[in-house]
C-alpha cells in the first residue's frame, strides 16, 4: 500500500499521537488553571492587607477614595452663604464651589463661630458627585476651631434653590448672595 494524500488532504502517516494523550493534555491545562488561580489569589491577599486592592485613587494628605471621575454640575457652582449650628454653637458659613472634576479640591469655605469669632478655613476634595449632592473629603487650611476634620461632609441642593450644608456635627442652609 502506498502512502499518498489522505481524504483530509494531509499525508497519511503511520505516526499518530500516543494513546491517552487527551487526558494528559486536559490534566496539564487543569494544573495550569489552578496555578493561575492560586497566583492571582495570593496577589490579591497581599494587596488587600495593604489597602491597595481597590481601583480608587488615594492622595497622601487625604486617604478618602474617589469613586469615579465626573464634572461638577453647574447648579453647584459659585458662592453660597448662610448659617449653621452644631447643636450648641452657631456659625456663619461662606462656601465657594469652583468648576472641575471630582478628586480635585474645588470647594473652599470658611466657618466663623458667632460667639468667639473663631474662623476656620477649609478646602474640600469632591469624592462623589450626583445631580443634587457632592460628598467631600475636607482638610483645614487655616484658622481656629476646625474640629470634626476627617468626618464626611456634604452639600446638597434643595428644591427651593438653597443648599443644605453638613460638616461633622454642623448643619445649616446656605443661599446664593
Amino acid at each position: 500500500m502506498s502512502q499518498g494524500p489522505s481524504a483530509t488532504g494531509g499525508l497519511a502517516s503511520s505516526k499518530r499521537w500516543p494513546p491517552g494523550w487527551w487526558p494528559a493534555a486536559a490534566a496539564l491545562v487543569a494544573v495550569l488553571i489552578i496555578v493561575a488561580i492560586v497566583v492571582v489569589a495570593q496577589t490579591n491577599s497581599d494587596t488587600a492587607g495593604a489597602g491597595a486592592k481597590s481601583s480608587t485613587v488615594d492622595r497622601p494628605a487625604d486617604t478618602t477614595p474617589v469613586s469615579a471621575v465626573w464634572s461638577i454640575p453647574k447648579s453647584f457652582l459659585g458662592q453660597w452663604r448662610g448659617g449653621a449650628n452644631d447643636g450648641s454653637r452657631g456659625f456663619e458659613v461662606e462656601l465657594t464651589v469652583k468648576p472641575g472634576k471630582n478628586s480635585e479640591e474645588l470647594v473652599a469655605w470658611s466657618q466663623t463661630e458667632k460667639t468667639s469669632g473663631n474662623r476656620c478655613e477649609r478646602v474640600g476634595r469632591v469624592v462623589t458627585v450626583d445631580e443634587t449632592e457632592l460628598t467631600l473629603a475636607v482638610r483645614p487650611i487655616g484658622g481656629a476651631d476646625c474640629g470634626d476634620d476627617g468626618k464626611p461632609s456634604a452639600i446638597q441642593l434643595q428644591p427651593d434653590g438653597s443648599m443644605l450644608y453638613r460638616a461633622g456635627a454642623s448643619t445649616g442652609t446656605l443661599h446664593r448672595p
